[in-house]
């Protein structure tokens, strides 16, 4: 962490004479304290300004965190061992911040898919950089409903949430060394997005939409249904090992290719959970850890190259881990 502070020094020289030393009890607190707080972590604060003082300090950081953080980033993008590789992994999520104040802009009504419910908060579109050593933010932006932002006459300011994602996918494009793959949930899983990417020449990872049409086998399908079309032979014994905790699963999984309208053709992989690994598969896996999976039927798509293993094998999105329906072209 000393390590960090000392790299952004000049950095953070632009958020004022008090930002070094904020930004290293915030950081501090984040990382040692349970459910950390702002009133949490100058609680524990041994010295530094007041509370009054503290919260003022932390009002002129926030104003100007969005620059800084970018100043940052590119200070990051000059370490070897730091800097984004392309081999690495892009995900884009969405996160709902909750907040109290629902006079507070861009704060509304959301529907998060950790909590399963609707609450006030604030809705931040994100892309985290996964890579082999390291992991970190790469790029952030709130997104504030139409309804919002017409309360407080600034209808003109309403941007969709995949075109936002679009701009995300051209930016990061224009990056030296940025990541081919993007990793991204069924929301953004739109067949613009998509053709935003493949025009781009990227590979993506995500939900396919259970209503979309395929053709496999020169014949036309939902994808809802593939799953009870492909032989129960071509399902076979996938092991997936998480890359942070090291944990494996095991699914009997089919790849096949298909093709779907407007953004053409890509690698299925069915994914037959509820089907518990006989007792010779595991001996011969000799799995350390193994989790049955749910008992729902799901499928994920990969580049035509890639395996089911690979498809499948990719690390979770911030919001708890992708779902076992994923994609990538």
């Amino acid at each position: 962490m000393k390590k960090f502070l000392a790299g952004s020094k000049e950095t953070l020289a632009s958020g004022g004479k008090d930002a070094p030393d904020l930004l290293e009890r915030l950081v501090s607190g984040i990382l040692f304290l349970e459910k950390p707080s702002s009133n949490k972590i100058h609680h524990t604060s041994i010295t530094g300004a007041s509370k009054r003082s503290f919260y003022n300090h932390i009002h002129v950081l926030t104003q100007q965190m969005s620059g800084i953080f970018r100043q940052i980033l590119a200070s990051l993008q000059k370490d070897s061992k730091l800097a984004m590789q392309p081999g690495g992994i892009l995900i884009i999520d969405e996160h709902i911040i909750p907040h109290t104040n629902k006079e507070i802009e861009g704060v509304d009504k959301f529907y998060s898919t950790t909590e399963r419910g609707v609450f006030l908060g604030i809705s931040l579109l994100a892309v985290h950089y996964y890579g082999e050593r390291v992991e970190y933010p790469a790029d952030f932006t709130f997104y504030r409903r139409l309804r919002e932002l017409q309360g407080r006459g600034n209808e003109t300011e309403f941007e969709k949430k995949n075109a936002i994602a679009r701009e995300f996918f051209s930016k990061f494009d224009a990056m030296e060394n940025a990541p081919n793959v993007w990793v991204m949930d069924a929301f953004f899983m739109t067949k613009e997005n998509a053709g935003r990417l493949r025009f781009l020449h990227k590979t993506y990872i995500s939900r396919p939409k259970r209503n979309w049409k395929i053709t496999y086998n020169s014949k036309k399908y939902h994808i809802s249904e593939i799953c009870d079309v492909i032989p129960a032979g071509d399902f076979e014994l996938t092991q997936v090992l998480n890359p942070k905790t090291e944990k494996r699963k095991f699914y009997h999984c089919a790849a096949i290719d298909v093709y779907i309208p407007r953004i053409g053709k890509h690698r299925l992989v069915i994914v037959q959970v509820g089907t518990i690994p006989s007792e010779g598969d595991l001996l011969e896996a000799d799995p350390e850890v193994l989790e049955a999976p749910s008992k729902k039927k799901s499928t994920c798509s990969a580049r035509i190259a890639w395996s089911g293993t690979r498809a499948i094998s990719c690390p979770p999105t911030l919001s708890g881990g992708p779902s076992r329906r994923a994609f990538k072209t």
